[in-house]
């Protein structure tokens, strides 16, 4: 499985760069993932993983934060971010949905959605698909 993630790992397929992991099943078993993790986008691409987190740690306890690659291999103002309960994810979406970011780019903030078709045995999944 984890030679598999490595091939796939920020490969190439049809011009996207693809994003391929293990997946947590002790955090699904925990609780909803769904629930935990929220999509954002809209940040400059010069920002840096700190800075995202700085904007969404006022909201409770963050477990992880996954960013996004564009094509050029540079931050492409996506990704998402876990928290370590439901209430966190759903603060930190009502108040930062729609609002923007130094006053500069518009960000958005939703639910994230575990997409199962990528699942494989409940171990691997690929996503992100660029």
């Amino acid at each position: 499985l984890e030679e598999v993630k490595n091939k796939l790992h920020l490969s190439v397929y049809k011009d996207k760069i693809v994003s391929a992991s293990t997946f947590n099943k002790k955090l699904k078993t925990e609780s909803n993932i769904e629930n935990l993790r929220v999509n954002f986008k809209g940040f400059p691409e010069t920002i840096d993983n700190q800075e995202i987190v700085d904007v969404f740690k006022k909201f409770g306890e963050i477990i992880s934060i996954k960013t996004h690659k564009g094509n050029n291999n540079k931050f492409n103002g996506s990704g998402q971010i876990t928290f370590k309960n439901e209430e966190s994810s759903s603060l930190a979406i009502e108040a930062l949905n729609n609002t923007k970011y130094k006053g500069e780019s518009e960000i958005k903030v939703t639910k994230y959605d575990l997409q199962e078709k990528y699942m494989v045995d409940n171990n691997f999944y690929v996503c992100s698909i660029l």
